[in-house]
């Protein structure tokens, strides 16, 4: 069966390192340990917490309003000078960071050279004046410069389709995290075409597409129709750090609680943290990390469609301290922007690379309501951020553009 094979990670990859052990929730985290959560031993209390307790900062950019600037936020890809949105149907829009200025568009959708399909992460590489397009239905990343124009021959080759993925480039490799799939028949720019089964689960490789080290896929392959169903999350932990963090929040078989970390350093993959809820067919489960908590998300659905929200009966949220070890259940509240409870699965997706959670509105009057409610309720909020939320707030009108935040996790 493809579902009993499908993630027995844990298995695999304390095969895979030497290094690991079991740890319980009463001595805190060491970091080349399995950290195993024991919800038994939860309070059924319910603490709420807000995002001024867990982040150091805030920043905002509200984009430019120029005609060609208006774009829904599907996702955002960003660097130190640069915002990327990555478009499904639209084309991708280059903004500048500092002041959301519109630069240009980077690609359509479409068949032809240098057009995607599906795209899936980009990534702005300021070094080399490029930006790259992950296309799920080709197997190289898509090179453009800061103009957008196409790049054909800094096309970087990869070993098979990136369906869901994460790379990171520097200056003579790329380290990538896939979802690996078996053999089958995928669907590639609107045909059918019979595909290999994936070798890797993650890798480094160079430019020109030789794979240089790995960790072998084996026991963690999925059949290719259910990768599709699953969401791949990735990110390192800090920019110093040579840790990167990876799960897969499994959709059809309901088991994406493990959060494995790969040290890029020593080339070794290995389960971090993981806990001991219940796996059914009506149960949902992911964990996201940052810099200082492990998050587990739990859903529970009635009979019927597992991802319809008609049909989710519960959903509860563990917060775990690394230090200490200790773990307690909670609700989420932004009083920075809106002063309403975050929704579980949003928040998982909201957290990226470094120790940051990036957000956006799409609706700008939406957004002002919410203004008007923190800064009335949030009593506790510092005086220059204040004045820069409040200016904001007064800025905002009914043909304003998205605003991007970007907010910092506490280290300590």
């Amino acid at each position: 069966m493809r579902t009993i094979k499908t993630f027995v990670f844990l298995c695999l990859l304390i095969s895979l390192s030497a290094c690991t052990s079991s740890s319980s929730n009463s001595g805190g985290v060491k970091e080349g340990e399995l950290f195993t959560l024991d919800v038994n031993n939860l309070s059924n209390e319910v603490h709420t917490v807000y995002f001024s307790e867990l982040m150091e900062s805030v920043e905002f950019f509200q984009l430019d309003t120029v005609p060609e600037a208006f774009t829904s936020i599907p996702s955002l890809a960003i660097s130190e000078n640069y915002f990327l949105v990555l478009g499904t149907r639209t084309p991708c829009k280059l903004f500048r960071r500092s002041d959301g200025k519109y630069l240009n568009d980077i690609s359509r959708r479409g068949q032809g050279p240098g057009e995607y399909w599906l795209i899936n992460g980009g990534i702005i590489d300021e070094q080399r004046e490029r930006i790259y397009l992950i296309d799920s239905q080709r197997d190289y990343l898509m090179a453009y410069d800061m103009n957008g124009k196409y790049m054909e021959e800094d096309n970087i080759p990869l070993p098979g389709y990136i369906q869901w993925g994460r790379i990171y480039l520097n200056k003579d490799n790329a380290l990538v995290f896939t979802t690996p799939a078996d053999a089958g028949t995928n669907k590639i720019l609107g045909n059918f075409v019979e595909t290999l089964a994936d070798k890797h689960l993650c890798w480094v490789q160079d430019l020109k597409g030789n794979v240089l080290k790995s960790t072998p896929s084996d026991r963690v392959i999925m059949s290719i129709e259910k990768r599709h169903s699953n969401v791949l999350y990735v990110s390192r932990l800090s920019s110093e750090s040579p840790i990167y963090t990876y799960t897969i929040h499994q959709r059809d078989v309901y088991q994406g609680d493990t959060l494995y970390h790969y040290n890029a350093e020593k080339n070794l993959f290995y389960p971090a943290y993981t806990t001991n809820l219940t796996h059914n067919s009506y149960t949902l489960i992911a964990s996201v990390e940052s810099p200082l908590h492990y998050y587990t998300t739990h859903q529970i659905y009635k009979e019927g469609q597992i991802n319809s929200g008609g049909n989710l009966k519960k959903c509860r949220m563990i917060q775990v301290d690394k230090k200490t070890g200790k773990a307690r259940y909670i609700r989420i509240v932004n009083d920075l922007i809106s002063g309403d409870e975050v929704v579980p699965y949003f928040f998982q997706t909201w957290i990226t690379d470094n120790g940051l959670v990036i957000t956006y509105s799409n609706d700008p009057l939406e957004l002002k309501e919410g203004l008007e409610k923190v800064l009335k309720t949030n009593t506790k909020m510092g005086a220059s951020l204040r004045e820069r939320l409040t200016k904001l707030k007064d800025s905002l009108h009914e043909e304003s553009n998205n605003v991007i935040f970007i907010y910092k996790f506490k280290k300590e």
